[in-house]
């Protein structure tokens, strides 16, 4: 069961509420009468931020441009003519650019769950270090 609460006002993450689960009619909730439920409580102004993260688009992008990140410039600069520099280096500051922005949307949809942890810092190195 999926319960989410929305509220206008700022949100704590400390608030208790109690939760009453009825079966619609003639429906069936095979539980206990009495059963505890988690609550997860978004902010509204947040909500559009979850969206993103786990739409498709941002993932596939995402994934792109690690990869990009990961052997593209390698590629493109072993391979290429000396004339592809400059797409190169623009295309790196969009990848720059976008890891910048999951950064700061994965932070503020994960909160203390990814902020300041090693993936967060893996993440920051990651993007520094496309720098030229």
């Amino acid at each position: 069961i999926k319960i989410m609460i929305y509220d206008n006002a700022t949100v704590n993450d400390a608030k208790f509420f109690d939760v009453k689960i009825t079966a619609i009619q003639g429906g069936d909730l095979r539980s206990e009468e009495h059963r505890q439920v988690r609550v997860k409580i978004l902010d509204d102004d947040l909500m559009v931020l979850h969206i993103v993260y786990k739409s498709t688009i941002f993932q596939t992008l995402s994934t792109l441009f690690t990869f990009y990140a990961l052997f593209g410039t390698d590629i493109a600069l072993i391979s290429g003519p000396k004339s592809i520099d400059e797409p190169i280096g623009v295309i790196t500051v969009i990848c720059i650019v976008f890891f910048f922005i999951e950064i700061i949307v994965t932070s503020l949809v994960k909160k203390w769950a990814y902020f300041f942890t090693i993936m967060f810092w893996m993440d920051v190195i990651a993007m520094l270090a496309l720098i030229p």
